[in-house]
């Protein structure tokens, strides 16, 4: 099982030690080649590949094909600060509304019948 400090782990070691942000596709190359080294176990992804998100049908296929999809997002300090404390996000205005956080939202499709579960920055799943 994949636990936060591997994954908190495996990002510091991709981005040299501090949070300064990650190249999403410096990573998957990474991942694909590579690997990713938890306990006795390296994990590797055979592909990755651009999808349409205005094509729904395109969109569907990526999600509850096993494949999952991968949204990368801009996200503000006050969405940061409703997420960790389980809000809802939306939008604000201030100076907490300025994007301020990169971050990658997963979304992928498990069990039967099948659901489409999200995972936010933080980890926090949601159906």
């Amino acid at each position: 099982m994949i636990e936060d400090k591997d994954v908190l782990k495996e990002y510091f070691k991709e981005t040299g030690g501090p949070d300064g942000g990650l190249v999403v596709l410096d990573s998957l190359n990474e991942w694909r080649h590579n690997g990713w080294k938890v306990g006795k176990h390296t994990y590797k992804i055979q592909a990755f590949a651009q999808v349409d998100v205005t094509d729904k049908d395109e969109v569907r296929q990526a999600i509850f094909g096993d494949v999952g999809l991968g949204f990368g997002v801009q996200l503000s300090n006050s969405a940061k600060t409703q997420i960790q404390t389980g809000q809802e996000w939306d939008v604000t205005t201030g100076r907490d509304s300025k994007p301020a956080l990169g971050a990658v939202i997963m979304f992928m499709s498990q069990g039967t019948p099948r659901t489409v579960r999200f995972v936010l920055p933080g980890g926090e799943s949601k159906k």
